[in-house]
């Protein structure tokens, strides 16, 4: 608990695929599962099959992409599209929020757009922090 097993670009000595990847991803979002949560968002949001919702509190997956950014795994996990339940759709919302970068989180946020399907993600995805990004390579560029 509490030590990130998540490997850091500098720290990789045999990089894993991306199936792995996700494998690995997918392991640490069904270790944060709520049941009780997954029956009230299946509710929330019932064009998508309930059992691609694996139920997890927004705060816990807000950390893990935290956690994951910046990592081998977080790389490849974004290639990997489309993905297999909600929740990992907004972690890569929120993974696509932690790129510095204005120009790599524009071609992530082109890549992620068709594979938004329903309202939870769509209004989960902060793009605020995209715009900041755009808005200081502006300011970079005319100084």
């Amino acid at each position: 608990e509490g030590k990130n097993i998540f490997m850091k670009k500098d720290e990789l000595i045999e990089e894993k695929s991306i199936k792995e990847s996700t494998a690995l991803i997918q392991e640490q979002l069904f270790v944060l599962q709520d049941k009780k949560y997954q029956e009230f968002k299946s509710k929330l949001i019932p064009n998508i099959p309930k059992e691609t919702i694996i139920g997890i509190r927004t705060p816990l997956l807000c950390k893990l992409a935290k956690d994951l950014a910046g990592t081998v795994q977080a790389e490849n996990f974004l290639k990997d599209l489309p993905h297999k339940y909600d929740e990992e759709n907004n972690l890569h919302a929120f993974l696509i929020e932690r790129i510095r970068d204005y120009e790599e989180a524009l071609r992530e946020t082109e890549k992620f757009l068709p594979y938004i399907n329903n309202w939870g993600t769509c209004d989960s995805f902060f793009i605020q922090n995209i715009l900041h990004g755009w808005q200081m390579s502006i300011v970079k560029s005319i100084i």
